[in-house]
């Protein structure tokens, strides 16, 4: 078993540099935000091992020079780009946030569904129920049953983040079922309903 959570063993070094992106963390989120829904991160994707200056990013992008130098200043701080001269390149962090679904997933649920509600955190830890909501909604008490209402962007992060996690251990949970040889399941919760019509198709007899 891993004691990464058991030990405080990190150099004084690795501590602060820790330190340092939790306390810029948020800027380059965002930066990280615009650097997506602009295509800067495609853009440099697709140049490859060209790369690209900040004048034919900017460019291609439609932001000002002074907005891309900013952008990829704080890009450059989180490794998600790097550059050689004046050409700058898709790092390896920068490829997995633009390429890899899971990362990508995350990303946008964060930012489409939590971002905003985080700044509530303190007063949902005071008060022990989902402050956050109030960006959605002031009256909900919880997501779930209003699912369907929320904005279309967050309703599509949130989905695809949940079907990305629960839908895999749906073969898993069946196989289980198969074995037990029962003929009755109470699907409690229910969630989007996807896991009781699989159920009934695998398993029609249940």
């Amino acid at each position: 078993m891993s004691d990464f959570y058991t030990k405080d063993d990190l150099s004084a070094l690795e501590a602060i540099n820790l330190a340092q992106k939790i306390a810029a963390g948020p800027m380059l989120f965002q930066t990280v935000c615009i650097l997506l829904t602009k295509g800067v991160l495609k853009a440099l994707d697709e140049a490859k091992t060209k790369g690209m200056t900040k004048a034919e990013l900017a460019k291609k992008c439609a932001i000002s020079d002074y907005g891309i130098s900013v952008l990829l200043d704080m890009a450059l701080s989180g490794r998600v780009v790097y550059h050689q001269g004046e050409r700058f390149f898709l790092g390896k962090v920068g490829h997995f946030i633009l390429n890899d679904r899971m990362t990508r997933l995350n990303f946008e649920f964060t930012n489409d569904v939590c971002y905003k509600a985080l700044a509530y955190l303190d007063e949902a830890i005071e008060q022990g129920k989902p402050c956050g909501l109030k960006v959605f909604n002031e009256s909900w008490q919880t997501i779930y049953p209003h699912l369907s209402e929320l904005p279309p962007k967050a309703q599509q992060s949130w989905f695809a983040w949940d079907h990305f996690y629960s839908d895999v251990s749906f073969k898993a949970a069946l196989k289980v079922l198969s074995e037990l040889g029962i003929s009755k399941l109470n699907d409690v919760g229910g969630n989007t309903g996807k896991f009781a019509i699989r159920c009934c198709e695998t398993l029609p007899d249940i």
